[in-house]
């Protein structure tokens, strides 16, 4: 028997009071004598009720201090063990945190993972329970994850457990931890923690006091105290480009040794663009020095979309810190195709933008090639009703984002002349700090029916569309329903800025890659307006566990939350695709994950002991790490409290009536 309150002890002070009322209580006894020869018997009893006399055989006394007595052991909560319940509801909480991936302590030929050994020993502890036991599975994240909850079919729980992998984001461990004690319901019942103990979060975990009895398992093959720790990472990759060679970079990688000798790590550096795949290798040797980091300058890298390094060397306990990936830096304007039969202005202002043209007059053919793939949009100014008669012309621009400015003839179809110079422009990325006031424009072209039903009036002239802004297929859209020739604007401080802004509108198909984000966080993303569903494509990433390979290798959702979109749990390149009601790609772009580099560096502890549990139904005796099947039918703590109870209203029965009775001394 064991108590849970053993302050409630100092309650015992009441039965020594007790007595002590009783040896201070004087007792007189009214008698008629016939002689005074009694009252020397009188005096004699006198004497015997001094206080400290010897307590004589008193019923009453003892039925109030084992009363007490018994109300103080009901104030200390005595519990008893007793068998468990082999049907009883467990929770199996498994943690998956980025850790539990590392094959440190693991020498065998399979080297698996934390998490592996660990769902073996789940899965081989599930087969030894009785039938229909109710098992709740809950796993660590940013979140807890409930699996399943009282599932009695032990074949579907199997199959849950096979498909459990690591996540390479933050986890919050204790709050998993007090929601898979949350599960009994105040009932009793025993949970099982399989983890490798290396918790970021481990001091805030040890302070819960857990309802349910609660049981630590290790998870892996051994204590590995005693394993050196052998592992290298690649801390930074970067880019910058050459100075000598236009869209040429040059990268640096930053390699970190946390073995305790030091070690010559191989990376390989990859380019690759899009669609054509690899383009160009290079490898670096490395030495480090032991617990210490090195970096290094590559050579001239080509153009491409993305590079990749990796790192090489054996043995490593952790892959998912072996890759990183890295993206050029793109220009907000792109390069383009300026179809023009001679524009001085706007080709200054286009260079002033810094767009990088290519010109091109109506009468040439389109372009092909890798001139072709190079261009980002396309400004035609003037003709494209002609150029569009053209096939080959039709097919290339119908490709491409197209920016055109209308030429209008007088007495023309579609020409009208505005009758006022008022201007009214609407918020909008291209006519942002555009006001055209004192802009004289002489003629303008009115679209009819269906010709610009791709966009909206984002600046009118005089009560017409000077200015038509939107999206078609995905892919920008621009028109300037005048002629610049026809105009003043040209000589206004406002032409250059408008110019900037368009072209910025116009490099919108070519969207910046997404950049770098750590694995299950989320990031602010903003999607096209025309996208219905957006999904997560991974591309590369470094050789994990089969289990891992099989759920992230597939294209899957995005989850998205307002402007808000969740990072893929899995370290490696990602392509988010976006595509419009009609399932036709309209944007892509490139996302590098990461693993959380705080999550792996617990692996670098030597052990998991500062974690612990404490419950109100174990003692720290019994908080001891285990491995499966060691304590699988450990005792329940019984609380005895009732029967406490039980006894002290028998005992006020018993008192009632001995005092009924008379014998009260």
């Amino acid at each position: 028997m064991q108590f849970l309150s053993a302050a409630s002890a100092w309650f015992a002070v009441a039965l020594p009071i007790i007595a002590l009322m009783y040896i201070l209580k004087k007792k007189y006894t009214d008698t008629v004598v016939p002689s005074h020869m009694l009252w020397n018997r009188l005096l004699r009893e006198q004497e015997a009720n001094r206080p400290w006399q010897k307590l004589r055989s008193r019923w009453l006394l003892l039925l109030q201090l084992l009363a007490a007595l018994i109300a103080v052991l009901a104030l200390m909560q005595p519990v008893r063990w007793g068998a468990a319940s082999p049907d009883g509801h467990a929770v199996l909480f498994i943690d998956r945190s980025g850790s539990m991936s590392a094959s440190r302590g693991d020498e065998g030929p399979e080297r698996l993972t934390r998490l592996e050994h660990g769902l073996r020993q789940a899965e081989a502890w599930l087969a030894e329970q009785p039938s229909g036991r109710p098992i709740s599975l809950v796993v660590s994240g940013a979140e807890p994850e409930v699996l399943a909850s009282r599932e009695s079919d032990h074949r579907r729980l199997a199959e849950i457990l096979g498909g459990i992998v690591p996540i390479y984001g933050r986890s919050d461990n204790s709050a998993a931890l007090s929601f898979a004690d949350s599960l009994h319901g105040g009932e009793d019942g025993q949970t099982i923690v399989l983890t490798d103990g290396e918790w970021i979060d481990a001091e805030e975990a040890s302070e819960l006091l857990l309802n349910a009895q609660t049981e630590r398992w290790h998870a892996g093959p051994s204590e590995v105290a005693d394993s050196p720790f052998e592992n290298g990472s690649i801390l930074s990759f970067g880019l910058r480009e050459s100075g000598s060679s236009p869209g040429h970079q040059i990268a640096t990688v930053t390699v970190r040794n946390d073995s305790e000798h030091s070690r010559i790590y191989n990376v390989t550096i990859r380019a690759f663009v899009l669609d054509e795949g690899e383009v160009y290798r290079t490898e670096v040797d490395m030495e480090t020095d032991a617990l210490s980091w090195q970096s290094e300058e590559t050579d001239v890298l080509p153009p491409a979309d993305y590079y990749t390094a990796e790192l090489r060397g054996e043995p490593d306990f952790i892959a998912a810190d072996n890759m990183a990936f890295q993206f050029p830096q793109g220009s907000q304007t792109g390069k383009a195709l300026l179809v023009t039969s001679g524009n001085m202005f706007l080709e200054k202002a286009l260079a002033l933008a810094g767009v990088q043209i290519v010109k091109s007059s109506p009468d040439q053919p389109p372009p092909t090639g890798e001139i072709a793939r190079d261009l980002d949009w396309v400004l035609v100014d003037g003709q494209l009703e002609q150029l569009k008669e053209s096939a080959g012309w039709a097919d290339w621009l119908g490709g491409m984002p197209v920016w055109n400015m209308d030429h209008p003839v007088a007495d023309g179809v579609g020409t009208v002349v505005p009758t006022s110079t008022e201007a009214k422009a609407l918020e909008h990325p291209v006519t942002a700090y555009i006001t055209l006031q004192d802009t004289h424009i002489g003629r303008l072209y009115e679209p009819g029916g269906q010709d610009a039903a791709w966009g909206d009036p984002v600046l009118t002239y005089g009560g017409y569309p000077a200015i038509i802004a939107g999206t078609e297929q995905g892919r920008p859209r621009l028109r300037f329903t005048f002629n610049l020739q026809d105009t003043d604007l040209p000589l206004r401080p406002e032409f250059p800025i408008l110019i900037v802004q368009a072209a910025e509108w116009m490099n919108g198909s070519s969207l910046p890659q997404l950049g770098s984000g750590v694995a299950g966080s989320s990031m602010p993303v903003a999607l096209q307006a025309e996208t219905e569903t957006a999904r997560w494509a991974k591309l590369e990433g470094p050789e994990l566990i089969s289990r891992e390979q099989e759920t992230g290798s597939s294209a899957f959702e995005v989850e998205r939350n307002d402007s808000q979109i969740r990072v893929p749990d899995v370290p490696g390149l990602y392509r988010l695709e976006e595509r419009d009601a009609t399932g036709q790609l309209i944007a892509s772009r490139l996302l590098a994950v990461s693993p959380d580099m705080e999550e792996l560096k617990a692996v670098r502890a030597t052990s998991g002991e500062q974690l612990a549990f404490h419950s109100v139904q174990q003692d720290d005796e019994d908080n001891q790490t285990v491995n499966a099947g060691q304590k699988q039918n450990n005792g329940m703590q019984q609380s005895l409290i009732h029967w406490a109870a039980v006894l002290l209203l028998g005992l006020i029965m018993l008192e009632w009536e001995v005092y009924r009775r008379g014998h009260i001394g």
